[in-house]
């Protein structure tokens, strides 16, 4: 395979990558993360690092890949400031709403 074509499918994987994080679309990443992966473990097979640097830089991928790596961190501090809101909350709601124990003794008294 063409180390051109390869590059830019991994240039291509990886804007949808993008796309699927910024619109949070967070079903297909694992996806677009194995085919990169896939893409890049023929890359490393290719013998002249020399030439995939230069492309790698004309392509622009490491400015993409930090873009993806900036974007990650954003919507991970994101889920995890949401989920302990929703940890607060849900303490909150156990301590303010504990549901009435009631004594057997109560219940099994003869009046």
């Amino acid at each position: 395979m063409e180390v051109v074509k390869i590059l830019n499918e991994y240039k291509n994987a990886s804007i949808n990558l993008l796309k699927a994080l910024e619109e949070e679309n967070y079903d297909v990443l694992q996806d677009f993360l194995n085919k990169r992966q896939e893409l890049i473990d023929v890359l490393k097979t290719f013998k002249d690092k020399t030439l995939l640097k230069d492309l790698i830089k004309e392509l622009d991928l490491i400015s993409l890949e930090n873009k993806i790596q900036q974007t990650f961190k954003e919507k991970y501090l994101k889920l995890k400031d949401e989920l302990k809101s929703f940890n607060a909350k849900k303490s909150a709601s156990k301590t303010y709403f504990k549901p009435q124990t009631l004594d057997s003794f109560f219940l099994n008294k003869k009046f």
